[in-house]
């Protein structure tokens, strides 16, 4: 006996049938999977943090999938559909952490407070981090949404990336080294 179809994966099937099913019934089976995805990258993000909850991140990135799927963006699998979020997530902690930026070096500019310089926290680090995990090639960026973003286990991504276990954790072991070498340190533990 087969395992009842999983929710979202009806979901995406209907939608890229064109039958147009209800988007709030999407955002309300992702919405646990977007809060996992939120939770550890906003720790990483302290400005973001102070600034931003869960619930805002999650919300931005809820906006930017309805406003995808009304251009006619349509995942054809859970693991696709994931990676857009994973991407969103990432988008939208890169903008939000950049406007903060703005308006604390607009502040900085009125006061007799010193503007931050961009380089000065550990901010900017998850910042170079976040954009060269974007300017990766999609292959690569699979691993980093998959293992990083998601959290997914070695068995989990292999199945997800459709790849044996040893040759999905071989590389994500040499993406890591090489994201470390280009950063000066690993930040995807």
């Amino acid at each position: 006996m087969q395992p009842p179809p999983d929710p979202v994966q009806v979901w995406l099937d209907r939608h890229r049938a064109g039958l147009k099913p209800p988007v709030n019934e999407l955002c309300t089976l992702c919405q646990e999977r977007v809060k996992q995805l939120v939770r550890p990258r906003l720790r990483t993000f302290p400005l973001v943090t102070q600034d931003s909850q869960t619930t805002d991140v999650a919300d931005e990135t809820f906006v930017r999938l309805l406003n995808a799927l009304g251009r006619g963006v349509s995942p054809p699998s859970i693991l696709d559909l994931e990676r857009f979020l994973a991407r969103t997530v990432r988008l939208v902690l890169l903008d939000m952490h950049k406007a903060i930026q703005r308006r604390r070096r607009r502040v900085g500019e009125l006061g007799d407070a010193p503007v931050p310089q961009p380089g000065d926290t550990d901010d900017d680090l998850m910042v170079a981090f976040h954009q060269y995990v974007e300017s990766l090639p999609p292959d690569e960026q699979a691993l980093f949404d998959v293992f990083y973003y998601q959290g997914k286990t070695k068995a989990e991504a292999a199945v997800l990336l459709g790849l044996p276990p040893t040759t999905a954790h071989t590389l994500w072991t040499k993406a890591r080294l090489r994201l470390s070498r280009k950063l000066g340190r690993d930040l995807t533990e």
